[in-house]
């Protein structure tokens, strides 16, 4: 699954946003997170772990004991950005959810500003039912981070 979003700024400008803990804060706010995101320096690379929960009112029914409360944790780790370029490595740890969440975020200039493309691979291990669950959560990951790309657009509007 990918996901991209086009924003009026260089690229190292959407970086800092994202990587910017009230910026954060405020998104989890928005979209159901859990706690308070963090921010750390470890070696060259920028890490920011959120806490997010699946919102289990749109997850199948027949999917509900393999998903326990939904909580996910989720590691993005920035590597050191270039004036025109930033990159990051995305991993969810799902908890007991069998479930594998892999990816990666990718700003880029464009003429007028940069690109923001997010690209997901996400696998359920599950008998039988794993493609519609994964088909199922794929669709609410595509909602969630369109969302999210649009909050950022706002942000950066303020």
């Amino acid at each position: 699954m990918q996901v991209e979003c086009s924003y009026p700024v260089p690229p190292i400008r959407l970086y800092e946003v994202l990587t910017d803990l009230d910026f954060l804060i405020a998104r989890n706010e928005r979209y159901g997170g859990v706690g308070t995101p963090t921010v750390e320096q470890t070696g060259d690379a920028l890490v920011v772990t959120t806490v997010r929960r699946i919102p289990l009112e749109h997850a199948p029914a027949v999917a509900h004991r393999f998903l326990g409360d939904g909580q996910l944790v989720q590691v993005d780790r920035w590597a050191p950005p270039t004036a025109d370029r930033a990159l990051a490595a995305v991993a969810i740890d799902p908890g007991r959810i069998p479930m594998q969440i892999r990816g990666s975020y990718d700003i880029r200039p464009v003429d007028d500003g940069c690109v923001y493309v997010a690209a997901i691979d996400l696998k359920v291990k599950v008998p039988l039912i794993g493609g519609a669950i994964a088909s199922q959560v794929s669709g609410l990951m595509r909602q969630l981070l369109t969302a999210e790309m649009h909050f950022t657009q706002e942000w950066l509007a303020r």
